[in-house]
C-alpha cells in the first residue's frame, strides 16, 4: 500500500513539474514569438480600430479577453479558444492538434498562461488582428484584418462599412465556411446572427453553440 502511495505521488509530482515547466516555457519564450509575430508588418494599431469595432470583436471571439489569464472555461462565444489560445496555436505550432488525451490542448493552454503573464493584452490584440488567418483567395492566404479588407472589399481597413467588418469577424471561427467571397451566403448569414446577438435579440444555446443557431431566424 505505501508503495503505490509513494508511486501516485511520485506520479503527481511528475505531472505538476511538467505542467510548470510548459507554463515557464511560454513564459520564457514569448519574447521571441512576439518579435517573431512583428516581423511581419503590424499594418493595424489597435487604435485604428474603433470603441465599437474592438468591442464587437472581443463579443464575438473573447468576451473575458482583458481579464482571462489566457485560458477562459466560462462560456465565451467561441468556445473556450480565447484570444491568447489563438495565438499561441500561430506562434507556437506548425499544425496544432488537440492529440491523443487531448496533451496537445493541455500544452495549449499552459503555454497561453505562460505567455500572457509575459505580453500585455494590447500587444496580444495587435497580433491578433493583424495576423488572425481570414481565409485564402484565388491570389493567396489572408491573414490580417487590413490584408482581408483589401483580400475581400478591395478597400483599406478604415473604409469598411459595419456589415464588411463584421463579416471578417464572422469568417474568424471557420475561414473556409465563412469566407467574405467563396461562401458569401453563409458568411452573411452568419453575420445576421452575430448581429442579433450583439443587439440581445437572441441568446445562444450553450457553451458549444459558436455558430450561433440560437440566433437563426
Amino acid at each position: 500500500m505505501q508503495r503505490a502511495l509513494a508511486a501516485a505521488g511520485l506520479v503527481i509530482a511528475c505531472g505538476l513539474a511538467v505542467v510548470v515547466l510548459i507554463v515557464m516555457q511560454g513564459y520564457i519564450t514569448a519574447p521571441s514569438a512576439v518579435d517573431r509575430a512583428h516581423l511581419h508588418p503590424m499594418t493595424l494599431k489597435v487604435a485604428d480600430l474603433t470603441a465599437e469595432q474592438q468591442q464587437l470583436l472581443l463579443k464575438v471571439q473573447d468576451p473575458n479577453f482583458y481579464s482571462h489569464s489566457g485560458v477562459d472555461f466560462s462560456a465565451s462565444a467561441s468556445g473556450s479558444t480565447t484570444i491568447t489560445q489563438a495565438l499561441i496555436k500561430q506562434l507556437y505550432f506548425r499544425k496544432f492538434s488537440p492529440g491523443f488525451l487531448r496533451l496537445g490542448k493541455i500544452r495549449l493552454m499552459l503555454l497561453s498562461i505562460g505567455f500572457n503573464r509575459r505580453v500585455p493584452k494590447d500587444e496580444q490584440l495587435l497580433i491578433f488582428i493583424n495576423r488572425v488567418y481570414l481565409g485564402n483567395t484565388e491570389a493567396h492566404r489572408v491573414y490580417g484584418f487590413e490584408d482581408a479588407a483589401h483580400s475581400y472589399y478591395d478597400k483599406p481597413f478604415a473604409a469598411l462599412s459595419r456589415q464588411e467588418y463584421v463579416s471578417l469577424v464572422a469568417a474568424i471561427i471557420a475561414p473556409a465556411t465563412f469566407n467574405p467571397a467563396a461562401h458569401r451566403i453563409d458568411n452573411l448569414n452568419r453575420v445576421g446572427r452575430i448581429e442579433r446577438l450583439i443587439e440581445g435579440a437572441c441568446v445562444r444555446s450553450g457553451k458549444a453553440d459558436v455558430f450561433y443557431a440560437g440566433c437563426a431566424k
